[in-house]
């Protein structure tokens, strides 16, 4: 079928309706979703079927095969090739036979009990006339801010972020007061700024900053108010992330994001629990662009938000698991 991003209103509302949607990442893109899709290909059912442009779509049927003659259809006429389908091909079926995929595979981590799940969303800003973030215009396809392609914004890019419980526990202990400050613990802000700040629309998430780029990762929780119910936070910090030689299509330069943190936290005395943690970082990014070229400071935005176990990809493990599995949680117990 053709590129999904010309999809019309009247398919999505189809897919909607009469599909199970699947989105998997890039090859090589680090991304722990992506997984999900290469285990079931492991398996050989979709062998030799995923090829070309990852903007492609593709369907298969209920039972994990290709829609036989579906490959270049329209939604509606793999609609009508699927309903001529055995019931066996259109009922969801679990296949053990061919054993499981060795290796590590980070998607079937479980995240250790009572962890705050962060999902982050970025993208590129620009300033306006009155030096205020703003949108900016973006030509994803290309990777530029330039050409007759950059007409709107990009949507911004998902992942995860695990806060641990021995992480969390600190900040809520003993007898809190009013304007308290909370640091977080070090493993806590290692990762953070190691694997909560990727830029995915200059290098794929593969590249995660280095240990040594960490330059200042400062993360606090500011009491505001306290009852015997609920504890309420604001949180504040600071980031800056500095690789001198960091290198991306034999392309080397100083490369950096420099920001700051806002934000508000709840916690739940009764349920202990944080029923809110909500966090914005606005600053700027600066070093090696898609495909190795180099730009100065650009605006960079980054929210985080806390997600509830019913939330869509709450089961996602992040894409820092994925790439480096032995140092994303190092540092906890």
């Amino acid at each position: 079928m053709e590129d999904w991003r010309s999809a019309s209103d009247g398919e999505i509302r189809l897919i909607n309706e009469r599909f199970v949607p699947l989105i998997w990442g890039y090859g090589g893109s680090g991304y722990a979703k992506e997984e999900e899709f290469m285990k079931w290909r492991t398996y050989g059912r979709l062998e030799n079927y995923f090829i070309g442009s990852k903007n492609n779509w593709y369907a298969v049927s209920a039972g994990g095969n290709p829609i036989p003659g579906g490959k270049e259809k329209s939604l509606e006429e793999i609609l009508a090739l699927w309903e001529k389908l055995p019931e066996s091909e259109r009922k969801p079926s679990v296949d053990n036979d061919r054993g499981r995929p060795s290796g590590f595979w980070a998607s079937d981590v479980e995240p250790p009990a009572e962890t705050l799940i962060l999902r982050i969303h970025h993208r590129p800003l620009r300033r306006d006339s009155k030096g205020r973030y703003a949108l900016i215009n973006y030509d994803c396809a290309a990777m530029t801010f330039e050409g007759p392609q950059v007409t709107t914004p990009p949507d911004p890019v998902q992942d995860y972020l695990w806060i641990t419980r021995e992480e969390w526990k600190g900040l809520v202990s003993g007898d809190l007061k009013k304007g308290d400050r909370r640091v977080f613990p070090a493993s806590a802000c290692r990762r953070l700024g190691r694997f909560g700040f990727q830029n995915n629309f200059a290098i794929p998430a593969a590249l995660f900053w280095p240990s040594e780029a960490a330059r200042t990762l400062d993360l606090a929780a500011v009491v505001d108010e306290v009852s015997p119910s609920r504890v309420s936070f604001r949180l504040e910090g600071a980031v800056r992330l500095e690789h001198l030689q960091r290198e991306y299509y034999d392309t080397k330069g100083d490369t950096g994001y420099e920001g700051v943190f806002v934000g508000a936290a709840h916690f739940d005395r009764k349920k202990n629990a944080f029923t809110r943690f909500d966090m914005v970082s606005v600053g700027d990014y600066w070093g090696i662009w898609w495909h190795g070229s180099l730009r100065p400071r650009t605006p960079m935005g980054y929210a985080f938000e806390l997600i509830r176990e019913t939330a869509p990809g709450y089961r996602t493990t992040p894409s820092g698991l994925h790439g480096h599995p032995e140092e994303y949680l190092a540092g906890t117990k």
